[in-house]
């Protein structure tokens, strides 16, 4: 027993990795010297506080919910990707895996928790996704263009009416009311793209949960989609049952621009060219189904499309990242995104939770 004990002694205290002895309550009984070097504290620091002080507040639920789980016997152990604050104030990102040690009576005694710092993996990972979104905007450039370039014409010819009209004696206020009133309605209308462009190119990073309406972010979406939809002639079909979700806005956005991008590539050289949004919830989750009349997609790669850098455009079409991102986006949401097989169309569903607490 005592060699069992000095050789965890050795492991606890050589491992490479962060290691500490956390009491039931989240207090640290006991750190090894990768973790001091790891989050910048020193030992006697760690020991007078506990975990939930030093975890990113948007993790913190999550992580004691598995707690809660370990001690009641539900689950043997578990690991999650979670943020914690360095002594400098810094966010970093660590795997955890913890694993819960009971007394011979079975009850709980501490945990053991392992910590392995993937900071440089996650920054890497967030240029991946800022990259893909810049490439999403890139192959709507076209329509964008006409987004904004149309309604500056409409405000040129009101202008010009507007103009002429107060060269009549007496001007005509009504019809000059009439022409501002265009104006002003397609000054919102391109401050609505720029918003959704400003928006969807935020770095993940820089996104943090928050309430926010469905619809808006719906429309967000559309706003850098419909123009190019209208001039390859593809037919949107839109159903949302609105409600305020708590997600990383942003994020949906670009899962929504995502999948919608996919859909115009499937049809846009169909004779029926047809995509359907449709957005419902029950007293728990939001569900956000995207279906398109192209081509069904071949049974032999289906278990494929989801993985990092697959895809069936041409060279140069695509990077074949837009649907592993897409997953990592909701897997962050507790949710899932899937292909349903048995859709006469090929159809995929995005479902997570409404609340992330």
């Amino acid at each position: 027993m005592t060699v069992d004990l000095d050789l965890f002694e050795n492991a606890f205290e050589f491992a490479p990795i962060g290691m500490a002895l956390v009491s039931l309550d989240g207090k640290f009984l006991k750190v090894n010297e990768s973790l001091i070097e790891l989050w910048g504290y020193d030992e006697q620091e760690l020991l007078n506080i506990d975990f939930q002080t030093i975890t990113h507040e948007e993790d913190l639920g999550r992580d004691l919910g598995f707690l809660h789980q370990l001690v009641d016997g539900k689950i043997p152990n578990y690991r999650i990707e979670k943020r914690y604050f360095h002594k400098n104030g810094k966010t970093m990102w660590a795997l955890l895996s913890v694993s819960l040690i009971r007394n011979d009576e079975g009850k709980p005694k501490f945990f053991i928790s392992q910590i392995l710092d993937i900071t440089e993996i996650k920054n890497a990972q967030h240029t991946m996704v800022y990259n893909s979104k810049m490439i999403a905007l890139g192959e709507m450039a076209a329509g964008i263009a006409h987004e904004i370039n149309n309604p500056l014409a409409i405000i040129h010819l009101n202008a010009v009416a507007i103009e002429e009209s107060l060269n009549d004696s007496p001007p005509d206020k009504k019809m000059v009311g009439m022409f501002l009133k265009k104006i002003n309605d397609t000054v919102s209308r391109i401050n609505g793209v720029v918003t959704s462009l400003r928006k969807l190119s935020r770095r993940s990073e820089e996104i943090h949960f928050e309430k926010y309406e469905l619809e808006l972010i719906v429309q967000d979406s559309l706003a850098l989609c419909l123009e190019k939809f209208r001039i390859s002639g593809v037919k949107l079909n839109k159903s949302v049952q609105n409600l305020v979700i708590e997600c990383r806005p942003v994020e949906i956005s670009q899962v929504l621009i995502n999948l919608l991008n996919n859909a115009y590539y499937a049809v846009r050289n169909c004779e029926l060219k047809e995509i359907d949004l449709v957005a419902t919830h029950d007293d728990k989750k939001v569900k956000i189904v995207i279906s398109d009349s192209g081509p069904a997609i071949p049974e032999e790669i289906r278990a494929k499309i989801m993985e990092p850098f697959f895809t069936t455009k041409p060279l140069g079409e695509g990077t074949g990242l837009g649907l592993s991102i897409s997953r990592n986006i909701i897997d962050s949401h507790k949710g899932t995104i899937t292909l349903c097989e048995k859709a006469p169309r090929t159809t995929f569903v995005v479902e997570f939770p409404i609340s992330q607490h």
